[in-house]
């Protein structure tokens, strides 16, 4: 960009933030250029402090003028794009800017948008829902951040108007988001308890699970909640005693922070839930242990010698979750016990990226949303449907240490004993 041209650009970004339509026609009449990216991103956000959206005429002549409105960068230099419609209702100051942006063309049926619109009156909005699902919009597409679906939204919202819009079109009750909770335990969070009954009376399950605990035992503080799941059949954990000594060990494992504690921890958890003394190994595992001098990279070293499976520890940094990453994880999810992969290849979406490969004879396509602190929770839900489909009695299980996660490929009965941190 040349210094006529940058100042031109300038001078239409602060026409924009006054939303003076006269010092907008100026600026362009200077050259300045509608279609620069930052253009869009201040015409929907206008004066923020103020908490003004910009005038509909000058927005009008923005369009009219060529302004993109196919999608606009909320992450600056960390790029994650979305529709101008999803940040249009970001605010509620900014939602006038919603119809005629949607008039000129820009696209309902792209992933967040549907999260969007169940934030908003069912009654305003629901139209537009339904035409986002007729372009192709998947009524369980997931938000980038936390991997909700719209159903996770609603359920936490308790909007039962917009509960039955997504049931009655198939919104899946079993598809956790990022924090591994399903749209049931979403209205157990919020304590909407007559969300949480048009969920059951659809068909969820009482006895998936919140933070760890069951949906029961979480809602014991919650009377009406906790009768509701009672009545629904939701079961309580373990028997105390026994649970209570699981879950010390199980902490005991990650608190524990040397290789040497790591493998005592570790044994001593497995001999308490009654694992077969064919999967202990305690020497083996701490003369292999010692060697590292990681505790995060140790608990890697002992896991593989305390189980007879594969194991890898994935470096989960943000800034490396690029369209490489995914790939070479699918590849490493493969050799760990999954089932071959061909064709394999992963492009950048609008946002995140779509893995595309082949295994088991057909053919596999799974989009994902990368958030700024992590995985895409859907990868792993695909990944584990993709090996149970492969193996009934596999499960991949995974543990996190800040930013590495430790990940292998056990037998269902030793992922069952490890319900703290299940891939289900």
């Amino acid at each position: 960009m040349n210094p006529q041209q940058n100042s031109s650009t300038t001078a239409l970004l602060a026409a924009i933030r006054s939303g003076s339509l006269q010092d907008l026609e100026a600026a362009l009449a200077q050259g300045a250029d509608p279609t620069e990216p930052q253009v869009l991103l201040q015409a929907l956000r206008g004066d923020a402090d103020r908490r003004q959206a910009l005038p509909l005429p000058v927005l009008q002549a923005l369009i009219g003028a060529g302004m993109r409105i196919d999608r606009v960068n909320i992450g600056g230099r960390d790029p994650h794009w979305v529709s101008p419609l999803e940040e249009a209702l970001s605010e509620p100051f900014r939602a006038a800017l919603f119809l005629p942006l949607l008039a000129a063309g820009a696209p309902l049926n792209v992933t967040g948008m549907l999260q969007a619109l169940v934030r908003q009156p069912f009654s305003e909005y629901g139209r537009h829902a339904e035409q986002a699902l007729a372009q192709g919009l998947s009524v369980d597409s997931r938000h980038f951040e936390f991997s909700d679906t719209a159903l996770h939204i609603a359920a936490w919202r308790g909007d039962l108007a917009w509960l039955d819009f997504l049931l009655a079109r198939g919104a899946s009750l079993e598809l956790v988001n990022r924090n591994l909770e399903t749209p049931l335990g979403s209205a157990v969070r919020a304590d909407s308890v007559p969300a949480a009954r048009r969920l059951l009376a659809a068909g969820a399950n009482p006895n998936s699970r919140l933070d760890h605990s069951t949906l029961l035992d979480w809602s014991s503080d919650h009377r009406a909640m906790h009768r509701l799941l009672a009545q629904a059949g939701a079961q309580s954990e373990r028997p105390a005693k026994r649970l209570g000594k699981l879950d010390k060990l199980w902490d005991a494992c990650h608190e524990a922070e040397g290789p040497e504690q790591q493998v005592e921890a570790f044994g001593a958890f497995l001999r308490a839930a009654d694992v077969e003394p064919a999967w202990i190994d305690l020497a083996g595992a701490l003369t292999r242990a010692c060697d590292c001098q990681d505790a995060r990279w140790g608990m890697l070293e002992l896991t593989e010698a305390l189980l007879p499976t594969r194991t890898t520890a994935i470096d989960c940094d943000p800034d490396g979750l690029s369209a490489d990453f995914y790939r070479d994880l699918v590849q490493e999810l493969a050799g760990l016990g999954g089932p071959a992969v061909d064709k394999l290849q992963c492009k950048t979406g609008q946002p995140g990226y779509v893995l595309s490969f082949e295994a088991l004879g057909q053919a596999q396509r799974w989009p994902l949303n990368p958030a700024h602190e992590g995985f895409d929770c859907g990868f792993w839900v695909e990944a584990d449907a993709l090996l149970k489909a492969h193996d009934k009695n596999l499960r991949y299980w995974r543990m996190e240490f800040d930013s590495v996660e430790l990940v292998c490929c056990v037998p269902r009965k030793v992922a069952k004993l490890w319900e703290a941190d299940p891939i289900r």
